[in-house]
């Protein structure tokens, strides 16, 4: 059997990650062929396996005959849907991470990669580190899911337990959330509910089988929260937390994205720190709870 030929586009936080892992493996089912940078300069000590290319274009890595898979790692949604779009209408398998891409296209991705033979994989675009994808399409696919609820932003969930176990401010917690590499330089995204709100909608259209959009959702973050809110919730033994969730109701479609105050009966009030968890009720009569820790780099990568 051939080797499997590598195209990874993206040598950020998590590609550096994806690119020492594959460069260390002994596995010789597959070859880094090419990695696709940005900005060349920044990445001049790169060692680059014997057979392997670095490029800023990323048509000559993804057009390349001779590569079979694509690991996208870019980010966004227009140069990552231009290359995710091109590898798949030349029939590759494309492996991402980039939730913004799979929530905004994923429909349309997916058709391309069943008309052209190829294969769209997007598990590390949700919890990182928890394989809830594999675990609702295969361990989960004989039962009638009913609900599906999660802590699905670790850089959220780690300001929340900050401010509830050391009573810093939003303020401070999030400078010291940056301060140890959970949020971004810019945490818009985790802190207002988009990126969980990206996360739910993946989820359900596994789960539902319905397309939701960022409008339909209207994401609310955290940033809004005051402190005698949490102050009162401490009184009362409660934790707010982030929960991205959708559900049916006498057949109708329920989601949410916002703050909620959940008391210590419920399976995701433990959940503190980084860690995500993900809760699916179903019509077997047991929750399946899946916790993990995944915010950046190598649960992500892994």
């Amino acid at each position: 059997m051939n080797n499997k030929r590598i195209a990874l586009l993206g040598l950020g936080t998590i590609g550096q990650v994806v690119f020492d892992e594959l460069v260390a493996s002994t596995n010789g089912a597959w070859q880094l062929a090419w990695v696709v940078v940005k900005h060349p300069e920044r990445h001049q000590t790169v060692l680059l396996p014997t057979g392997a290319q670095l490029t800023t274009d990323w048509r000559r890595a993804v057009e390349d005959p001779t590569v079979d898979v694509v690991i996208e790692l870019i980010g966004g949604i227009g140069v990552a849907k231009e290359a995710v779009t091109s590898a798949l209408l030349h029939g590759k398998q494309v492996i991402t991470a980039n939730k913004d891409l799979v929530a905004t296209a994923g429909t349309e991705l997916d058709r391309l990669a069943e008309l052209y033979g190829g294969a769209l994989t997007y598990e590390a675009a949700v919890a990182g580190g928890i394989p809830i994808i594999r675990t609702i399409n295969e361990g989960l696919a004989p039962d009638r899911i009913r609900r599906v609820s999660g802590i699905l932003n670790g850089t959220s969930n780690y300001i929340l337990t900050a401010i509830d176990q050391e009573g810093l401010s939003f303020d401070a917690a999030l400078k010291e959330s940056q301060a140890k590499g959970f949020a971004e330089a810019n945490p818009t995204k985790d802190v207002t509910g988009i990126d969980a709100a990206y996360k739910i909608i993946i989820l359900t259209k596994l789960i539902f089988h319905r397309t939701l959009s960022l409008a339909q959702l209207a994401p609310t973050g955290i940033d809004h929260l005051s402190p005698r809110l949490f102050a009162a919730a401490k009184e009362w033994g409660l934790k707010i937390k982030l929960l991205a969730s959708t559900w049916e109701s006498r057949g109708q479609l329920n989601y949410q994205v916002a703050p909620v105050a959940l008391n210590p009966s419920h399976p995701l009030y433990q959940v503190d720190g980084v860690t995500n968890a993900v809760v699916i009720d179903s019509e077997v009569p047991r929750p399946t709870s899946a916790p993990g820790r995944a915010v950046r780099r190598r649960p992500t990568a892994s």
